[in-house]
């Protein structure tokens, strides 16, 4: 960094914002805190508003789609897990440089990674929307979606091109939210995001009271969410936060590559975590049969819940933590991270137990009888759910602390180890083996590497005074 990109003292903004107290006035910890429970509540309104209107759209685009229509539109939308790896982890690279600007109050240095990343990510979509678009009329999406019905054929390929398009105006897009997240601003975020849902919601009535086509129902469900964030940026850089306008001559190649490189890290930790896990209906499906795989299926969607509430507490520990380690706040990072475990416990745990007991009764009540999960898959599954009260806690501190080669060496070897093992112990003991398999991976191969790389952490960020623990920070990458 140059000597004119160094930290010059605390630069406080003019307008509060969203917070009626000058952040000047409220001491950094607290700050903090408060920014934490204010994203942790918001998170949870989005996710309450995003269930009510899938509640609501989805006998509406049953009835008005039809039955292969809709299938098509399914299937059209579940391109968005394939495709989420599309801007190779550089998102949460310019996350992670957000916050460590946040935290030395540097702003000239934010504002180049803004613009850096801005211009990595739009080229990122640009360079996809041209080989989707070379490659789009020689593709039979017919047979692709396997369609019968005239209308859904006509309409396949057109739904299609929408929605990609949609998808990769949504990658430039997304440094709006990482900014915001840097800032420990999620809280804003997520009520951006439950206006997108309102929005499509009342963009899918339009589209079947005008009766359109699918592709207009694509353009409404998956373009409302494009304005709205277009909206929340010219918000955020026009009035919230206006120093943090990009402008292509603060994007650089240093700045660039910094975030590519701590992107390229996250990408290689989610590529492993999504081979080590998706693979197991694969297995399952190989070894057992299909039968096996939505008795999987089932319990495991049962057992997400738990660590899917967890995770709205966890998601705002990630820049916070960032951002104090940075100011070399040990204490509020030694203290958060213990009561992040304990909250963890305090809800997989309780949650855990019921499914292990109970879980047969809940699916009969979801699903009915045809499906019933053996003791022992009860059993790995609720294992599993106590662990992520350590892996997502240990997770989040990591993130914060930017310790990304060591996470992603760890996460290519527990892939690797977690389909061996799910391989061996699923052909020998059933369909609990390919849990014990990942169970196993990761207690050896994450856990205790974590355990051994957070204590020595923390014991160095004690000792460390505010600026050595920048320098430090810096290194963990």
């Amino acid at each position: 960094m140059t000597a004119s990109n160094q930290p010059r003292g605390p630069i406080r903004p003019k307008n509060p914002g969203f917070f009626r107290r000058p952040a000047d006035t409220i001491p950094p910890m607290k700050e903090r805190d408060r920014r934490v429970v204010f994203t942790m509540f918001a998170a949870a309104g989005a996710r309450a508003i995003s269930l009510l209107t899938l509640l609501v759209s989805v006998p509406l685009t049953v009835n008005y789609l039809g039955t292969e229509r809709y299938g098509l539109w399914v299937t059209i939308s579940s391109l968005l897990a394939l495709l989420s790896f599309a801007d190779l982890g550089i998102g949460n690279g310019l996350l992670n440089a957000i916050t460590q600007c946040h935290g030395r109050d540097d702003r000239e240095a934010a504002r180049q990674y803004v613009a850096s990343g801005l211009l990595i990510l739009t080229g990122v979509a640009l360079l996809l929307a041209l080989i989707l678009g070379i490659a789009y009329p020689w593709i039979s999406w017919k047979a692709i979606f396997n369609v019968s019905d005239p209308k859904a054929v006509a309409e396949a390929g057109p739904a299609t091109a929408v929605f990609l398009a949609c998808f990769l105006a949504n990658i430039p897009l997304s440094v709006v939210q990482k900014v915001q997240q840097g800032y420990q601003e999620g809280f804003i975020d997520s009520a951006w995001l439950a206006a997108g849902k309102l929005l499509a919601l009342i963009g899918l009535l339009l589209v079947i009271s005008f009766k359109g086509g699918l592709p207009w129902l694509v353009l409404a469900l998956a373009g409302s969410p494009v304005l709205v964030a277009c909206a929340n940026g010219i918000a955020l850089f026009a009035f919230r936060k206006p120093f943090l306008r990009p402008r292509l001559s603060d994007a650089t190649w240093a700045y660039g590559r910094r975030v590519l490189d701590i992107g390229f890290l996250f990408f290689i930790v989610q590529t492993a975590a999504a081979v080590a896990y998706s693979a197991d209906n694969f297995i399952v499906a190989h070894f057992i049969g299909p039968q096996a795989v939505a008795e999987y299926s089932v319990v495991y969607q049962m057992s997400s819940l738990g660590p899917v509430l967890l995770s709205m507490f966890l998601i705002p520990l990630w820049p916070a933590y960032g951002e104090a380690i940075v100011r070399g706040d040990s204490q509020w990072v030694r203290t958060t991270f213990r009561r992040s475990i304990a909250i963890g416990l305090s809800v997989n745990v309780p949650y855990a137990l019921l499914l292990m007991f109970y879980g047969n009764v809940a699916i009969h009540l979801w699903v009915g009888n045809k499906i019933t999960a053996s003791f022992m898959v009860l059993v790995a599954f609720a294992i599993w759910t106590m662990m992520n009260s350590f892996s997502g806690a240990m997770a989040a501190l990591l993130n914060g602390a930017n310790a990304m080669r060591f996470q992603a060496v760890c996460a290519v070897l527990m892939a690797c180890l977690n389909l061996l093992l799910s391989i061996i112990l699923t052909k020998s003991i059933g369909l609990s083996g390919v849990i014990w398999g990942s169970i196993i991976a990761q207690v050896l191969l994450v856990f205790v590497p974590s355990t051994v790389y957070i204590s020595r952490f923390m014991q160095r960020l004690m000792f460390a005074p505010s600026d050595h623990s920048q320098r430090e920070a810096r290194t963990l990458v």
